[in-house]
């Protein structure tokens, strides 16, 4: 096994097991307490999230050698991971239309340009969405 392989590896397990974690931090709780050698330590959520960003970032961009996958192209399961949601919601996104997809054999390619680009369009319509809902907050005053 490649040491780049390996990596990604110990990179999605990593994530699988913090991800649920994380996710699931109740609204009222903004630390987890880790114990690493008899050491307790306090995290914030939001630096466990951006840990977590990191490792799916190493999943995605590390290449799968058992499938010849072109630095352009990304897996369903790889554009999952850069969206932040599920395989499914991948596939559902893909069968509306938002994002094309190649096949290969039977497997499915997306291109990955075209994955970043609506994951910065999601993030810029939710971004003005948030600022129409804080001007309407102040103009009502809620």
């Amino acid at each position: 096994m490649s040491a780049a392989i390996g990596l990604a590896e110990n990179a999605r397990k990593g994530a699988d097991q913090l991800r649920p974690l994380v996710n699931h931090l109740p609204s009222n709780q903004n630390t987890i307490v880790m114990e690493v050698g008899g050491a307790r330590f306090e995290v914030s959520g939001d630096v466990m999230k951006g840990v977590v960003d990191v490792l799916d970032a190493v999943v995605t961009d590390t290449s799968n050698s058992s499938e010849e996958i072109s630095k352009e192209e990304l897996t369903p399961q790889q554009a999952a991971g850069i969206l932040r949601m599920s395989r499914p919601s991948v596939m559902r996104l893909v069968e509306k239309g938002i994002l094309s997809v190649r096949l290969v054999g039977s497997h499915h390619r997306l291109v990955r340009t075209e994955v970043l680009n609506y994951k910065e369009f999601n993030r810029t319509a939710r971004r003005e969405a948030l600022q129409s809902l804080a001007d309407l907050t102040e103009e009502y005053q809620f």
